[in-house]
C-alpha cells in the first residue's frame, strides 16, 4: 500500500513537471529569436573574451563572481556562433528548471517537521505546481530570460535555491553527501553573481522558520552554516582583487558614485514599493524606467518605509499561523538586499531584479489566496485565471524584446523624460539606415542631456553617411570637446577625413582611437585598410592581427589576413592561419572567400577544405556550390563539379550561373 501511495505521488509529480515545461514553452515560444540587445552585445556580441570556450583563464580573470553564467556563453560561441537562438534556449531552459526546483523547494519546505505538524491536511503537489507556474509564467520574469545577458541573474537563482533544496535534503534525510553537494552548489552560486552573498541567510531563515527551538538550536544552526558564511565571503573578496570603483575598498560596494547610500537607501524604499506593486499588478514594464532619486525622506518616502516595516512586522506576526506566507515575504525581501538598500547601482530600478525575490512571492501567493478562497474550486479558478493572464502578459513581452527598436520605441514610450531610450532608439535606427528617425530621436535625447558624447558620434554618424563630412566632423569635435579620450569619436573622426581624402588626417585620428581604445577592433581595421593601400604590409598585417585578437576574428580579419599574406608573397604564413581560421570562421561568406583565395593561389586541397565547412555551415549556401564545383572542374572532374552545380540549382533554380557552367561542362566533355 505505501508502494502504491509513492508511485501515485511520483506519477503526479511526473504529470505536473511536464505541464509545467509545456505551458512554459508556449508562454515563451516568441522570444527564441529576440537579438541582442543593450547590454548584451558588449557583454556577449563584441567581447572577444567569451568567444572561446577554452579561454577559461580569461574569463576568470575579468569576471570571478560571474564566471560561470560567461564560460556558458562561450560554449554557446563554440557550438552556434552569434546565432541567438541557443543563447536564447540555454536561458529558458535554466528558467525552466529553476522552475522545477521551486516545485521541489515547496514541496521539501511542506516536509519540514514543523509544517508536517501544522498542516498535514496540505495538498503539497498542488502548492508546489502553482507556485512553479507562478514563477514560470510571471511577465516580470522576461527581462531576466529573454534579455539575453541577465543569464547571470537566472543561473545565479538556479545554483541559489538548488543550495537551499540540497540543505532542506540534507536536514531533513540526515544524509551528509547532501550537505556536500549544498556546498558545492553554493559556491557555483558565488560564481554567478553577487546576489548569492544573502545565500547564507537564506539558509538561516529555513532553519528559523521551519525548525526554530531557540538560542540554542539559533547557535547550532550557525554553527552548521559557517561553510557557506565563508563561501559567500568569496564574493567581496573576489571583488577586491579585480577592481575597485573608487580606488578604495568600499568601491566594492558601489557600482556607481553618482549617489550616495543614503540616497541611494531612501530611492529604494520607493522602488520596493513599485516592485511590490508590479508582482501583483505587472503593468508598466520597462527596460529602462525613468525612477526619481530621492535625497530627503519626504511624505511619500516615509510612507513607503512606513508599508515596508508594516509587511515585514505582520509576516513575522504571522509566522506560526502560516509560516510558508511569511518564508516567501522574508525570502523576497533578503533576496532583493544586495540591489535595494545601500550599493548604490546606476540604475536603481531594474526588473530582472527581481527575478530571485520571485521565488518568495511564488510560495506566498498560493497559501495567501488559500485564506482568502476557502472553496478549492473557486481557488483553483482564481489562479488558473491569474497565471493565464500573466502567461498572455509575458508573450506580449516577449514581442517588445524582438529587437533594439521594438525595445527602445517602448521604453521611449514609457520613459519620455529619459534620455538613454532616445539615445539607444535612435543608434537602432542608425543601424537601420532609418536616418530621419535616428536623427528625430538623437536631438530629443541631446535636449535631455546635452552632455552625452556618444549622441554626439552618432549624429555625425548620420550626417557623414548622407555625405555631409563638413558637419560631421564638427559633430565629432563637439563629442571630444565633452569627452576627450573617446576612442569611438576618434576613429569616427577618421573615417570623416577620409571621405575628404585626408588620408594623413585620418591616419592620426585612427591611431589616437587605437591609443584610447585598447579593446576597439575597428580603428585597427581602418588603419590596416591605410597600409594597404599605401603597400605597408607589415603594418597592415599588425593592424588586422591585433583587430583579430580583440574581436576574436569577428570582422573578417581572418579572410583579409591570408589575402594580404599571399599578396606580400608571404604563402608559408597564409597556410599557418588557414588551420585556425578553419576552426574559427563561422560565417559562410567568408569561408567561401578564403577558399577561392587558396584556390587561386593553388591550394585545392586547402580550399576544398573551406568550401566544404561552409556546405556544413549551410547546405544551402549557393555561393559554396558555385565554388566547389569550379574546383572539381580545375581538377577535371567534370562529374563531380556538375553534380555540385546541379545540387546548387536546387536551391537556387532561378541562378543562370549554375546553368551556364552545366553547359560549359558538359560541352567540355563532348556531351549533347
Amino acid at each position: 500500500m505505501h508502494m502504491d501511495i509513492s508511485l501515485k505521488k511520483n506519477i503526479r509529480a511526473a504529470a505536473a513537471l511536464l505541464l509545467i515545461a509545456v505551458i512554459g514553452v508556449l508562454v515563451y515560444a516568441n522570444s527564441f529569436y529576440g537579438q541582442f540587445s543593450f547590454d548584451s552585445k558588449d557583454a556577449i556580441l563584441y567581447n572577444h573574451e567569451v568567444r572561446d570556450f577554452v579561454n577559461v583563464a580569461g574569463i576568470w580573470k575579468d569576471y570571478k563572481t560571474r564566471f560561470l553564467p560567461f564560460w556558458t556563453f562561450a560554449w554557446n560561441h563554440a557550438f552556434g556562433g552569434d546565432t541567438v537562438f541557443g543563447f536564447h534556449v540555454f536561458n529558458f531552459t535554466v528558467h525552466l528548471i529553476t522552475s522545477f526546483l521551486v516545485y521541489g523547494l515547496v514541496v521539501l519546505l511542506l516536509k519540514t517537521p514543523r509544517m508536517r505538524v501544522e498542516h498535514k491536511a496540505v495538498d503539497t503537489e498542488a502548492v508546489a505546481f502553482w507556485s512553479a507556474l507562478i514563477f514560470l509564467c510571471h511577465p516580470l520574469q522576461t527581462q531576466a530570460v529573454t534579455y539575453i545577458v541577465q543569464r547571470i541573474t537566472v543561473m545565479a537563482a538556479l545554483f541559489y535555491i538548488l543550495t537551499v533544496i540540497f540543505y532542506l535534503k540534507f536536514k531533513i534525510t540526515g544524509e551528509k553527501p547532501y550537505y556536500g553537494w549544498a556546498l558545492f552548489s553554493a559556491l557555483a552560486a558565488v560564481m554567478c553573481k553577487e546576489i548569492s552573498f544573502t545565500l547564507p541567510f537564506a539558509l538561516l531563515l529555513c532553519e528559523l522558520i521551519f525548525w526554530g527551538g531557540g538560542w540554542q538550536n539559533f547557535k547550532a544552526a550557525t554553527r552548521k552554516l559557517w561553510p557557506f558564511f565563508c563561501a559567500a565571503a568569496l564574493i567581496p573578496l573576489f571583488l577586491i582583487f579585480s577592481f575597485s570603483r573608487d580606488g578604495r575598498i568600499s568601491g566594492i560596494t558601489m557600482e556607481s558614485n553618482q549617489i550616495s547610500r543614503g540616497e541611494y537607501f531612501l530611492t529604494q524604499l520607493n522602488v520596493l514599493c513599485t516592485y511590490l506593486r508590479m508582482v501583483f499588478v505587472p503593468l508598466g514594464q520597462n527596460v529602462d524606467h525613468d525612477y526619481r532619486i530621492v535625497s530627503f525622506p519626504g511624505i511619500h518616502t516615509l510612507l513607503a518605509g512606513a508599508l515596508l516595516s508594516g509587511i515585514l512586522i505582520w509576516a513575522l506576526k504571522a509566522v506560526k499561523k502560516n509560516r510558508l506566507l511569511t518564508f516567501g515575504i522574508f525570502w523576497f525581501f533578503l533576496t532583493i538586499s544586495v540591489e535595494s538598500s545601500i550599493i548604490p547601482i546606476r540604475d536603481v530600478m531594474a526588473e530582472h531584479r527581481l527575478y530571485l525575490p520571485m521565488a518568495g512571492f511564488a510560495v506566498a501567493l498560493p497559501v495567501f489566496l488559500s485564506r482568502i478562497a476557502r472553496n478549492t474550486k473557486i481557488y483553483s479558478i482564481l489562479l488558473v485565471g491569474i497565471i493565464g493572464c500573466w502567461g498572455i502578459l509575458t508573450f506580449q513581452r516577449n514581442q517588445v524584446w524582438q529587437n533594439d527598436i521594438t525595445l527602445w520605441e517602448d521604453a521611449v514610450s514609457k520613459s519620455p523624460e529619459k534620455s538613454r531610450p532616445y539615445d539607444n532608439l535612435g543608434e537602432a535606427y542608425l543601424r537601420a539606415g532609418r536616418y530621419d528617425e535616428a536623427r528625430e530621436n538623437l536631438e530629443r535625447a541631446l535636449a535631455l542631456d546635452p552632455g552625452n558624447d556618444e549622441t554626439y558620434v552618432n549624429l555625425g554618424v548620420i550626417l557623414l553617411n548622407e555625405g555631409d563630412s563638413p558637419a560631421a566632423l564638427t559633430r565629432f569635435d563637439e563629442a571630444l570637446a565633452i569627452n576627450p579620450d573617446s576612442a569611438i569619436a576618434y576613429n569616427n573622426l577618421g573615417l570623416a577625413y577620409l571621405y575628404d581624402a585626408n588620408v594623413e588626417g585620418a591616419r592620426q585620428s585612427f591611431l589616437k582611437a587605437v591609443e584610447l581604445g585598447p579593446l576597439l577592433a575597428e580603428p585597427r581595421l581602418n588603419l590596416a585598410g591605410i597600409y594597404q593601400n599605401e603597400n605597408n604590409f607589415d603594418g597592415a598585417i599588425k593592424m588586422y592581427r591585433q583587430s583579430m585578437e580583440i574581436s576574436g576574428g569577428a570582422n573578417g580579419e581572418a579572410m583579409a589576413l591570408i589575402s594580404l599574406y599571399f599578396a606580400a608573397g608571404q604563402r608559408q604564413e597564409a597556410l599557418n592561419l588557414a588551420e585556425n581560421a578553419l576552426a574559427s570562421v563561422k560565417h559562410q561568406d567568408q569561408l567561401v572567400n578564403i577558399g577561392s583565395i587558396f584556390a587561386q593561389n593553388g591550394f585545392t586541397k586547402v580550399a576544398l577544405a573551406f568550401y566544404s565547412r561552409a556546405m556544413q555551415l549551410n547546405s544551402k549556401d549557393v555561393e559554396a556550390h558555385l565554388e566547389l564545383g569550379k574546383l572539381y572542374g580545375n581538377l577535371g572532374d567534370l562529374n563531380k563539379a556538375v553534380s555540385v552545380w546541379r545540387d546548387g540549382l536546387r536551391y537556387a533554380p532561378g541562378d543562370e550561373r549554375f546553368n551556364q557552367l552545366i553547359l560549359q561542362a558538359q560541352q567540355m566533355k563532348g556531351a549533347p
